[in-house]
């Protein structure tokens, strides 16, 4: 049990800090995509590889601050509940009223940087579903950060053994 609330901690810890860095982003660099690259899907798929990065990299770094992080496995699919639930949840209470849709791109503010720009009656059902394809990128990535951990480990582990 308690390895599921270190995990469940974890990633929190890292949605906060994502949440941050595109906040920062979208602060001091004005980073829209939409206005960059003059093309929807592009930039979707820019911001996607994007969001897998960022997650990559907080994993991987606070995985090696937190020497036991490789025993959490399940870290990915704690994000993509925490971050599956919140959606179905708002979009379900969004039918009537698009304001609400605001406050999952908040929450999930990698994705919601790209979406900031646009218009909230100007979300249709596919971009709703292409938030879900956004979810996975996040669980992608911190599912690839937690493979690395566990490389190391597994590598030094396996120094150590070999050296003795």
């Amino acid at each position: 049990m308690l390895k599921y609330f270190q995990s469940f901690l974890f990633v929190i810890l890292v949605q906060i800090c994502a949440n941050i860095i595109f906040a920062l982003f979208t602060i001091f660099f004005n980073l829209d995509m939409t206005k960059i690259f003059n093309d929807y899907n592009f930039a979707f798929i820019i911001q996607n590889i994007i969001i897998i990065l960022i997650y990559f990299l907080l994993t991987v770094g606070w995985g090696l601050y937190f020497k036991n992080s490789y025993k959490y496995s399940i870290k990915a699919r704690i994000l993509g509940s925490i971050l599956l639930i919140a959606y179905l949840i708002i979009f379900y209470l969004s039918i009537n009223n698009l304001n609400l849709f605001k406050y999952f791109l908040y929450i999930h503010y990698p994705i919601g940087s790209l979406y900031r720009t646009l218009v909230l009656s100007s979300f249709t059902l596919v971009l709703r579903i292409s938030l879900l394809i956004s979810i996975i990128s996040a669980c992608f990535g911190v599912y690839l950060g937690h493979r690395v951990i566990v490389i190391r480990v597994k590598l030094k582990k396996k120094s150590l053994s070999s050296s003795k």
